[in-house]
């Protein structure tokens, strides 16, 4: 910060400055969109990448991705189109001639929001997957090496018009260093990774349902796991459904005919098989027995006999469980 403002100084140019001001306060605005959808991704994501469940790791991707193109697009043609926002907000000197020149500089700068919005989701989204580095790397060049590199050559050259050329080529060339890095990466791992550089997955090795709290919907899905981790890994018909279902139950006695949405999704791994749930209702923990909470059935010390871990916990509201059953 303290470079660019040296940098911008040198241009010798007090109403560029202030036009400089207000695009680093507008970034302020940006942020919401960028670093609310970003910090929502990050846990979500980790979850999922951790448990295997690549394909809604792509799903929460892509509505991020979304949210922010399509916010970022939308709240740059706004102020592209209405520049006096920006300019009475953060009080730029009301002269015809410094209202004029920052406004030109506003419908500039906004071409660099949707970039900017995508490198802070990458950024992000490296990080929630284990790749510290290469997201360490886009963050270090996003945010030091090129704005300096750029606005100081451009500037040079162009004035000010330099500088605007130098920020928005600064979140172009991070997001295609970003998407390039990606692809070398996947070209260079054994296995070769999908895109995003997540594991390719085996739809065959994976089962997937969703129901609401029904017992008769929790016994057809149970019924229906069994049969498919049958096909798959002999012997295990039983001890999956039985799993499947003391879950369920359990989760569907704790919210006592409260509405709620239940993920299952089966992972049939080369040691074991890994059940994973989640709902957005009354927490159940399966690794603690909650007095306060009636069963028909001891769930609990059932799921604990079959299974040789329980894992739970809870993340931005919903209720997460991992249960390994050793083969």
């Amino acid at each position: 910060m303290v470079i660019m403002i040296k940098l911008i100084n040198s241009c010798g140019s007090t109403v560029g400055f202030q036009a400089y001001s207000v695009y680093r306060n507008s970034l302020f605005l940006g942020y919401i969109i960028f670093i609310g959808t970003s910090q929502t991704l990050s846990p979500i994501t980790s979850v999922y990448f951790h448990e295997g469940d690549y394909s809604r790791v792509r799903y929460v991707l892509k509505k991020a991705f979304t949210i922010v193109i399509i916010g970022s697009a939308a709240m740059g043609a706004i102020l592209a189109l209405f520049p006096v926002i920006l300019i009475k907000m953060y009080g730029v000197k009301n002269d015809p001639a410094t209202a004029s020149y920052v406004g030109s500089a506003i419908r500039l700068f906004v071409i660099s929001y949707p970039f900017l919005g995508i490198n802070f989701l990458l950024g992000n989204y490296l990080q929630s997957i284990g790749r510290h580095k290469l997201s360490s790397l886009l963050t270090l060049l996003q945010g030091l090496v090129l704005p300096v590199l750029l606005v100081w050559g451009l500037s040079v050259l162009f004035e000010m018009k330099g500088v605007w050329a130098g920020l928005i080529l600064t979140e172009v060339l991070s997001m295609a260093f970003a998407f390039a890095a990606m692809a070398v990466i996947r070209r260079r791992e054994k296995p070769e990774p999908a895109a995003f550089l997540l594991p390719k997955e085996n739809t065959d090795d994976k089962f997937e349902a969703s129901l609401l709290p029904d017992v008769s919907r929790a016994a057809e899905v149970s019924q229906n796991a069994g049969i498919w981790i049958d096909e798959r890994a002999d012997a295990f018909q039983n001890k999956a459904a039985l799993a499947v279902e003391e879950m369920l139950v359990g989760i569907i006695t704790a919210n006592n005919g409260k509405e709620c949405i239940i993920d299952l999704c089966i992972i049939n791994e080369e040691t074991e098989i890994v059940l994973n749930i989640k709902d957005n209702g009354v927490t159940w923990n399966p690794t603690v027995l909650d007095r306060e909470l009636r069963y028909e059935f001891d769930n609990i010390s059932v799921l604990n006999s079959i299974s040789s871990l329980i894992e739970f916990d809870k993340v931005l509201g919903m209720n997460s469980t991992r249960i390994h059953l050793s083969k």
